[in-house]
Formats: structure tokens, C-alpha cells, sequence
């Protein structure tokens, strides 16, 4: 566990990091080039894998694994300061250059309006999206046959459930709106972004073959 003064000055910078954060509208569709992230530990080492997939496509454009010494532990809230690193030198390396990106985390529906997908966000200057698994903050809240994410009484993400009963929490993370994740959903069928479990499934195999290749 870190000390408290180090969480102290990790939340600090969130903090600032959040005044940054844009809310703007991007306009998607099948022709937009999505990216996505999702990171994966093995022995003390994090996989970050990342897809880049136009949305009219069956197939990615570009698949990406970096890997990187794990320096901090999970901290409830402070996800980033664990996985932001070798997220952002992930993002930088990516080509094609994604106009949206998707990661495995938390935007807005934050205690301190920065989660991880934020973060990443405002500090590679790139759209972004975060999608979880569960939720960590604000109010959910019934809305025009919507169930929304709302936080100081601004909604900043939407509940979605899709046909095979799995729940997840997209919200603002960097340079987009509610209405950007709304058209997103709508063209990925209302269910998990297939983009995310492919970045999933590639960052785990990472982690597994350097544990193979440790036991070899």
C-alpha cells in the first residue's frame, strides 16, 4: 500500500488533470477508426494491448503490445497511476492514429471527474471513452428509457446491458460527449465493445506466454 502522502499527491494531480478534461461532441460513424486498451499483469510486468479497427470493418487495422515493469499496487480511484504509463506510451505508438479511443476504465463517473480513461486522455490529447465493468461513482438514474450515469447532477455516462446480460458503464472520458457514446453504442448493437475484448484477449495471451516462457 502506498503511503498516504504519495495517494495525497497522486489524487492532487487527478485533480488538476480534471480541469482539463473537454466535453465536446465527436461525430462517429462506420467510417471512424476506433482504438482500444485493456492491460493484463504477469509477475510483476503489465501488457497494455491495443486494437485499431475501423467500425466498418470485420478485422482490425493494427494490433500493439507493450509491456512494462509494474510500479505501483491497485489503488481504488487511482487506477491510472498504475496502468497510465504504458497506456500512454501505447497510444503514442499507435497507426493509424485512432479518432476515439476505448479503454478498460472509468472517465467522468469518478470521485474526482478523472479516471483512468480521462487521464489517458487529456495527457495523449486523444478522444476517449472509458468502459468498465462495474461502477466506482455517481448516481444511476432512470432516464428517457435510459438508465444514466449522473454526477454532480451532470450526466456523464450510461448503463448498457446487452443481449448476453452483461452489464457495463461507458462514460466521458476526454473530448466527447454523451451523444458520442450514445452513437458509438448504437452502431456496436448495444453490447461490449467486441474492440475492447479483442485488446483484452491480446494482452492476456501476452501475459501468459511470458509466464510460459519463465517456467520453459
Amino acid at each position: 500500500m502506498m503511503e498516504e502522502v504519495t495517494l495525497e499527491f497522486f489524487k492532487r494531480i487527478q485533480e488538476l488533470i480534471s480541469r482539463s478534461v473537454a466535453v465536446e461532441h465527436l461525430e462517429v460513424d462506420s467510417s471512424t477508426i476506433l482504438g482500444a486498451l485493456d492491460v493484463s499483469y504477469s509477475n510483476g510486468v503489465a501488457f497494455c494491448g491495443a486494437v485499431v479497427w475501423r467500425l466498418s470493418e470485420e478485422v482490425p487495422l493494427k494490433k500493439v503490445v507493450q509491456s512494462a515493469p509494474v510500479n505501483y499496487p491497485y489503488v481504488p480511484g487511482l487506477l491510472y497511476v498504475r496502468e497510465g504509463p504504458i497506456m500512454f506510451s501505447t497510444v503514442r505508438s499507435l497507426d493509424p492514429k485512432p479518432s476515439v479511443l476505448l479503454i478498460d476504465g472509468h472517465g467522468l463517473a469518478h470521485p474526482r471527474r478523472a479516471g483512468l480513461a480521462s487521464m489517458v486522455g487529456v495527457l495523449a490529447d486523444v478522444p476517449t471513452i472509458g468502459v468498465a465493468k462495474h461502477i466506482l461513482f455517481g448516481d444511476v438514474v432512470r432516464h428517457n428509457e435510459r438508465e444514466l450515469i449522473f454526477v454532480d447532477d451532470e450526466p456523464v455516462g450510461i448503463v448498457c446491458t446487452g443481449d448476453d446480460g452483461r452489464t457495463f458503464y461507458a462514460s466521458i472520458g476526454h473530448r466527447v460527449d454523451m451523444t458520442t457514446i450514445i452513437d458509438l453504442l448504437e452502431i456496436s448493437g448495444w453490447r461490449y465493445p467486441p474492440h475492447l475484448s479483442e485488446a483484452h484477449s491480446l494482452a492476456r495471451s501476452a501475459a501468459v506466454s511470458a509466464e510460459r516462457s519463465e517456467r520453459a
